[in-house]
């Protein structure tokens, strides 16, 4: 059996959980944290079982040693103040450390390509409902006439990020929630000429539901709406996340999403109307996931290992 490597950085709690699940199943796990202040030592042969990396005890892994790779948000190191230099000397790590990998036939959950290329939320709104979800009526603009158009198409809308939505700052971070776009909303007056904002119409819910996809397996988790909040994150509310018993035909939609966007891993955000039908909003493929482990007891990272490991 080979080893997992945990690709990460030295300050992810989600890292720890994994690291613990491992142990917990008596499986070989190795983690190697890249960040602004650290940089794993790589050595990389024309001879793939000569090639190693250092983790964080100082150990060397072979690549030939290694059966799966977990991504989980390195960062890449600062290794010059000087702008250009650190430029090309983050390039020139980033490449080695691909090189490395690319000597290993490791399982990646998720590989970084695949993570870059299911973060377009536009594309995945399309792939969603080509497969058969319900997606709600969205547009991506920084034209001002068309939002406005589009505000009168719908009797309420929201405002998303394009991207991810992570403002961050140097020793912090913060995060832009969904809101929901005010009918006096001026376009003009409000965003920044040039910027796309992603528009969608506001779907009425009865239930926030997380969806964590393993491989094959479903797992997930619903949070009762409370005071109309757009984005549960916001609330300053907080009661424990339930078990959700998702339908068959939908879980069978969520495997398939994974499946075309080429991901192991990823995380689905869905919400059920009053009437019961449900809607696709986004999938995330590092989204968070450890609370619903733990306040809706589902076994996600029992069945990450497994999924990693299992011969």
């Amino acid at each position: 059996m080979g080893i997992t490597i945990l690709l990460t950085h030295e300050k992810d709690p989600t890292s720890d959980f994994i690291q613990s699940a491992f142990k917990r199943n008596g499986k070989p796990i190795s983690r190697v944290n890249v960040s602004e202040t650290i940089c794993p030592t790589l050595h990389i042969s024309s001879n793939k079982e000569e090639s190693w990396i250092s983790d964080v005890n100082g150990e060397r892994i072979n690549a030939s040693s290694i059966r799966s790779v977990i991504f989980r948000r390195p960062t890449l190191p600062i290794f010059s103040d000087n702008e250009m230099d650190n430029r090309f000397l983050s390039r020139e790590f980033l490449y080695g450390l691909r090189a490395f990998f690319e000597a290993s036939d490791a399982i990646w959950m998720n590989h970084p390509q695949a993570n870059t290329d299911a973060c377009s939320k536009l594309s995945n709104l399309w792939l969603a409902r080509e497969i058969g979800f319900n997606v709600p009526k969205s547009i991506v603009s920084s034209a001002a006439s068309e939002i406005e158009r589009w505000a009168h198409t719908v009797d309420q809308s929201v405002i998303k990020s394009v991207s991810f939505g992570l403002l961050e700052e140097q020793n912090s971070a913060r995060m832009a929630f969904t809101q929901r776009l005010p009918k006096e909303f001026n376009p003009s007056e409000n965003l920044i000429e040039g910027v796309p904002s992603l528009f969608q119409e506001e779907v009425s819910k009865a239930k926030d539901i997380r969806i964590v996809v393993v491989g094959k397996n479903v797992f997930s988790a619903s949070l009762p709406d409370e005071k109309n909040e757009i984005d549960w994150r916001k609330s300053s509310l907080h009661k424990p996340w339930d078990e959700y018993n998702l339908p068959p035909c939908h879980e069978a939609l969520c495997v398939t999403l994974c499946e075309k966007l080429g991901l192991e891993f990823a995380a689905i955000d869905m919400i059920e109307t009053p009437q019961g039908d449900l809607f696709f909003l986004e999938i995330n493929p590092n989204g968070q996931w450890v609370w619903l482990e733990q306040e809706a007891k589902l076994p996600i990272s029992d069945q990450i290992v497994a999924q990693l490991t299992e011969e």
